[in-house]
């Protein structure tokens, strides 16, 4: 069996008894892009799955990029993908957003680094921290 996929934990805060909504925190892990030429030997349900991980990962790509252009984003945008679907709320509130790229050092693994950072980097949101700080 595949263990690859998204993982998403959310924690809400509310204020006192009364339960009035403080805050939340989304944690997203996203299985990283399926490259055709490295799934060719795998099988049929393999491949299958890392397409639908390639396109749930694109579906947040585009989602992003309408936000860092602080614009609104369209309701097909969210219905493309399962993922976005359960991010909706978080991405069409005021967000703050930090990427964290998981790399491995080995020679062997440089053009899988190379994409997952350029990923991260199309990840980022232009101005979304006021403080000019980076995340």
């Amino acid at each position: 069996e595949s263990s690859r996929s998204h993982a998403i934990c959310s924690i809400r805060l509310f204020e006192g008894s009364g339960g009035r909504p403080a805050g939340s925190l989304t944690l997203v892990d996203c299985a990283g892009t399926e490259r055709r030429k490295d799934s060719a030997n795998h099988s049929k349900e393999r491949q299958q799955e890392g397409a639908e991980i390639n396109a749930s990962l694109h579906a947040l790509k585009e989602c992003i990029r309408f936000m860092s252009k602080r614009q609104r984003i369209p309701p097909h945008a969210f219905r493309a993908s399962a993922l976005t679907k359960l991010l909706a709320t978080s991405l069409c509130s005021e967000t703050r957003l930090s990427v964290i790229c998981t790399i491995a050092p080995a020679a062997s693994d440089t053009e899988h680094t190379l994409s997952t950072l350029r990923t991260g980097v199309t990840l980022r949101i232009k101005g979304s921290d006021q403080r000019g700080e980076s995340d």
